[in-house]
């Protein structure tokens, strides 16, 4: 083995020996990772622990009767906490606004901390009929990677030193080679750490929204009040019915006109043809009454002749 691919070996058994250990202090907001010999200068009463690295999502199912004002509420609030939209979906069918057509699906990024605020605020007036909220703990992850890192910073260090004291050419290759291999293994893991640190601090709220002529009742309500609202919503779903009816009708005009003066036509036609056929029909029948009548006379005179 050469004397560079030597010196790496070592540098890189070095920086594993003082690996970080993962300990907080107080009850701060940023987690501090501790090397052995610093958590060990701590008060031996005192108990280390972790802070929690947690990702936060919540899914809504919601309907309003007030759809455009209620879309404007939840980007106030979402800019007014310090979030953003980090998608947003609408439909609504083409040259129509009527009420239970309209949908629309937001995934918004909130603060962390002001998540309960945005919960309580945002959806002021609508009816939630789904939600579920999952919290998924990724301490340990988050901490195997900053380790990960820390031990990298060590040997790239030590690589430093020795890239400058090195004096062949095939160390000063093999430490260069191993340093582009740690900054490349660096970059990666500073980019997972910034992922993390994004999901624990934003948490994500995503909302379905839609719209409705009267809120489904709650499933605690009575008889006669689901009894109200379904009949309420049978009768606008017919009045929808029969509006987009003669919508279509009216729009469908200068398409369904043509056809319909050809299908007359065809119509007039064929009657025609039928009544002809009627009309000619006897006439056939007249000449054979003719031919039969004469058929008959000549049978007649055969027979009066042969008696004479």
């Amino acid at each position: 083995m050469d004397s560079g691919g030597a010196l790496i070996q070592e540098t890189a058994a070095a920086a594993s020996q003082p690996r970080a250990v993962a300990a907080s202090e107080g009850t701060g907001s940023e987690q501090k990772l501790l090397a052995p010999e610093e958590a060990a200068s701590g008060d031996a009463g005192d108990e280390l622990s972790l802070e929690r690295k947690l990702i936060k999502n919540v899914s809504l199912d919601a309907e309003t009767t007030e759809f455009n004002q209620l879309l404007e509420l939840v980007n106030r609030r979402v800019e007014e906490l310090g979030g953003y939209i980090e998608q947003m979906d609408s439909h609504a069918p083409s040259g129509s606004d009527s009420a239970g057509e309209r949908s629309a699906y937001i995934d918004a990024r909130i603060p962390a901390d002001r998540l309960e605020e945005f919960m309580d605020t945002a959806l002021e007036g609508a009816h939630i009929t789904y939600r579920s909220e999952t919290v998924t703990d990724v301490t340990l992850q988050y901490t195997d990677l900053e380790s990960r890192q820390k031990v990298l910073r060590i040997e790239q260090d030590r690589l430093m030193e020795l890239l400058a004291e090195a004096e062949s050419s095939e160390a000063l290759i093999a430490l260069e080679q191993r340093l582009s291999e740690i900054r490349y293994e660096l970059e990666s893991l500073e980019s997972q750490l910034r992922v993390y640190d994004n999901q624990v601090s934003y948490s994500t709220v995503s909302i379905s929204l839609r719209e409705v002529s009267t809120l489904s009742p709650d499933a605690g309500s009575g008889f006669l009040d689901q009894l109200q609202t379904g009949f309420q919503k049978n009768v606008r779903t017919m009045l929808n019915f029969l509006r987009n009816a003669v919508l279509f009708l009216l729009t469908g005009l200068p398409m369904l006109l043509p056809v319909a003066i050809m299908v007359i036509l065809v119509y007039s036609i064929h009657k025609r043809r039928i009544l002809g056929r009627r009309r000619s029909g006897p006439e056939p029948n007249k000449d054979m009454e003719k031919a039969d009548r004469r058929h008959a006379d000549d049978e007649a005179g055969k027979t009066e002749f042969h008696r004479s």
